[in-house]
């Protein structure tokens, strides 16, 4: 009940770290070089046209007053159309959205897939040979750019090997098992980075638990043996930091598509965005801005009050707060 009672003050931040971020996407884009209609025309336009364009957009509207047209019509579900192709935004982001997601969902399932037996067996002998390639393999994945990973992965696994194709996409509908070939290689380069973070934070809350808990010396004096105290205890104690660190990595991911899906030709979101902000559609870009942002917040929200249903002591806490 208590996290049912916090709901609508947690929905009222989510709004506003919305509305923040779309004002935010919104001026700096209108700051940008260059104007829509000339990309629109193409540079063989006449200035009569550019201008008739530019009015016809309404594009020579202060931007505040702009951002406001366009505020009053997303409250009421509209996002607007493409300034390029006058498509419905909504049309053009929709079909979209299951891709990137796809791409996150299995980008997750195989970093946290990975991370968990690489922290547990880093942790059995600290500073031993499998802990310190552990710390070798995490700093380089974080030292390296997504788009590097990538052409790794594509050199390793396509070109060599030729496990899965280099580029392109085939919907699940379609032929699921083709899909999953297609989606593999993009899903592994965006989970590079995650594992480095959840089996570092993994390794290091397993290790101070083990060296600094109370209830591992006692569960020892008792004879459990350390498999028992790794797997039945400490493991389960470092649910909470890795729910967190997952709730993070979700914008991290979101934001590393639009490099992967780019560099491996998936019509997801990350690919449109790029397409949008180089043309400079602003309703298209903002509609994809919404979608990231309100899916990062929501993310968070719901691991937020997971808390309180894994361990009901975090209820307790904030109700005698």
């Amino acid at each position: 009940m208590d996290q049912v009672r916090k709901l609508p003050s947690r929905l009222g931040r989510l709004v506003g770290v919305v509305l923040g971020v779309c004002v935010l996407t919104f001026f700096l884009i209108n700051l940008l070089p260059g104007n829509v209609a000339t990309a629109v025309l193409g540079d063989q336009a006449t200035p009569e046209q550019v201008a008739a364009l530019t009015a016809q957009l309404g594009l020579d509207q202060p931007i505040p007053l702009r951002f406001l047209f366009w505020l009053g019509a997303a409250v009421q579900g509209d996002l607007g159309s493409s300034l390029v192709n006058h498509q419905p935004v909504w049309d053009a982001v929709v079909p979209r959205i299951p891709v990137t997601l796809e791409l996150v969902g299995l980008a997750l399932l195989f970093a946290i897939g990975a991370a968990v037996p690489a922290a547990l067996i880093a942790v059995r002998k600290p500073g031993g040979v499998v802990d310190r390639l552990l710390g070798l393999l995490s700093f380089s994945f974080l030292a390296t750019p997504s788009f590097l990973i990538g052409l790794i992965v594509i050199l390793i696994f396509a070109i060599n090997l030729h496990w899965f194709p280099v580029s392109g996409w085939i919907p699940f509908t379609e032929d699921p098992l083709g899909n999953l070939s297609t989606a593999f290689l993009p899903a592994l380069t965006l989970a590079a980075t995650p594992f480095a973070y959840f089996s570092r934070l993994l390794r290091a809350d397993m290790a101070e638990q083990l060296t600094r808990e109370d209830y591992v010396t006692t569960a020892r004096a008792k004879g459990v043996p350390r498999r028992g105290i790794l797997y039945g205890h400490v493991l389960r104690n470092s649910v909470f930091p890795m729910m967190t660190m997952v709730g993070l990595t979700t914008s991290l991911l979101v934001g590393g598509s639009v490099v992967v899906e780019s560099i491996f030709g998936v019509p997801g979101i990350g690919s449109l965005l790029i397409q949008s902000i180089t043309s400079r559609d602003v309703p298209v870009v903002l509609g994809i801005v919404v979608f990231i942002a309100a899916s990062v917040v929501i993310v968070n929200l719901v691991i937020d009050m997971l808390y309180g249903v894994v361990d009901p002591r975090i209820r307790h806490d904030h109700a005698d707060a």
